[in-house]
């Protein structure tokens, strides 16, 4: 019975990190999945199962079961007095999203204390996140068709569709994971993520990853010596390898050669080297803001910034909230990682401090965390944690 409980937890946690079945949704022609149904479906049963088979019920004083009922009540009220944006399939796709982090609670409130199993399976998933990104790179058509709505040629994503959102999803892996690594391989092990992450060309992931390695390198986690001197192999090789990179790039994604170049150059001098997507960025959250100075008090109603006239939405988690809810919404994000830690001293751990700092960092850059499921699930899991770490000082 423990060897099956931790094949579950294992194969849970890589199927929730490698973003496969958000995949499948996307590309029903791979295999065919309703991704509303799958979430219900499942939710359902993890509930019927928990309500039989488990007496205890110590997961309700989890304090994220607060921002749960805190979040869903501003949801249903805002939503019944204010202007409403959203399909009946974008609802139902929030609403389970957030209900999916208390059956994550649930789920691993049974777990063992380190979380072995459930770390390990996150553990591949990354690694298998890196190879992905890099081998889509090589061989652009591996997950969608070149002229997909899905694909930005030259980024690659995998399974997780998105760019930006692959490289959160590595970094928060490389958190998760690393304490189940030798302290002599903990280097390495995040030097190959960086790789992941840097076939993104996601300026919020590259950036993302420096920061955990300054936190991991005061905190002692790893040895910076090796980081410094793996960083700059890379940077030697492609500097070496920078002629044959670009007729790469000249022969197989010509179309990508100036985003990507800009992308990398943008770090030297953000001001200089301005690309389309940072304009772009820079419109939406203008519009996002000024929407939020109109209707401060309620916001302009659920869904709006992802069904304005504009393309994209704000590309920052702060900016949605503050213009679909008032200023209540600014509330939102921030507490859901603050209530995962429970109370400021667990930052002293270098696994809090670092999923603290690398979330509320990634919500400047992102406007989808809210629906992302290996968030809620890092949440559920560092919750878990220092709950039972709390418990039982």
């Amino acid at each position: 019975m423990t060897t099956f409980k931790n094949a579950i937890y294992f194969f849970v946690s890589f199927f929730v990190f490698s973003n496969f079945f958000t995949y499948c949704a996307v590309r029903p022609e791979i295999l065919p999945i309703n991704l509303t149904h799958l979430v219900f479906g499942v939710i359902l049963v993890s509930l019927i199962l928990v309500f039989i088979y488990y007496k205890d019920f110590h997961y309700f004083k989890n304090k994220l079961i607060v921002w749960i009922i805190f979040y869903l009540s501003i949801y249903i009220i805002w939503g019944s007095f204010n202007d409403f944006y959203l399909s009946s399939n974008e609802f139902r796709r929030n609403f389970l999203a957030v209900i999916s982090l208390f059956v994550f609670i649930v789920f691993l409130s049974f777990e063992s204390k380190r979380f072995f199993f459930t770390r390990f399976g996150i553990l591949i998933a990354t690694l298998i996140g890196c190879f992905n990104n890099v081998f889509e790179f090589f061989y652009p058509e591996t997950f969608f068709p070149i002229d997909s709505e899905h694909k930005v040629l030259g980024r690659s994503a995998g399974f997780f569709v998105n760019a930006n959102i692959a490289g959160t999803a590595l970094n928060l892996g490389l958190i998760l994971s690393i304490e189940i690594i030798q302290k002599r391989f903990r280097s390495i092990y995040s030097f190959i993520v960086f790789i992941g992450i840097l076939f993104t060309f996601s300026r919020s992931g590259m950036a993302g990853w420096f920061l955990l390695m300054v936190i991991f390198s005061f905190k002692n986690v790893l040895d910076v010596k090796k980081i410094v001197f793996l960083s700059g192999a890379l940077l030697v090789f492609i500097y070496l390898g920078l002629p044959k990179i670009n007729n790469f790039l000249n022969d197989n994604m010509s179309g990508a050669v100036s985003n990507i170049t800009n992308r990398l150059l943008w770090f030297s001098n953000p001001e200089i080297h301005r690309d389309s997507s940072q304009i772009e960025r820079e419109l939406v959250a203008g519009r996002a803001w000024n929407a939020f100075l109109e209707k401060p008090y309620f916001g302009n109603g659920i869904g709006y910034t992802s069904n304005w006239d504009l393309r994209t939405g704000p590309h920052n988690i702060y900016l949605v909230t503050l213009a679909e809810y008032g200023l209540i919404g600014i509330l939102i994000y921030p507490a859901l990682i603050y209530l995962s830690i429970l109370r400021l001293e667990n930052l002293k751990n270098y696994i809090n401090v670092s999923f603290f700092v690398l979330t509320l960092f990634v919500g400047i850059f992102s406007h989808n965390l809210l629906t992302d499921t290996f968030l809620f699930y890092t949440c559920a899991i560092i919750s878990i944690i220092n709950f039972n770490k709390n418990e039982y000082e």
